[in-house]
């Protein structure tokens, strides 16, 4: 996956439909609800450090990617 490190408007939601993933299946991957993901990704609620490594993991996004995302979604 090309990632654009200036692109700011970068989210959760973006990084999972690139791979192609289903709410349903990073959900379960982080042992989490769908509701709490979609939460993440709206930027209603803040993500813990332990799970955006996960995803970062599962996104195959070098930590600048993840550190970049907008504020309210990590």
């Amino acid at each position: 996956m090309i990632v654009n490190l200036g692109d700011w408007r970068l989210t959760l939601a973006a990084a999972r439909s690139n791979l192609n993933y289903s709410q349903e299946f990073v959900a379960h991957y982080l042992g989490v609800g769908k509701i709490t993901l979609s939460r993440w990704e709206r930027g209603e609620t803040i993500i813990d450090a332990d799970n955006l490594f996960k995803l970062k993991k599962l996104y195959q996004l070098p930590t600048i990617d993840m550190l970049s995302l907008p504020k309210k979604c990590g």
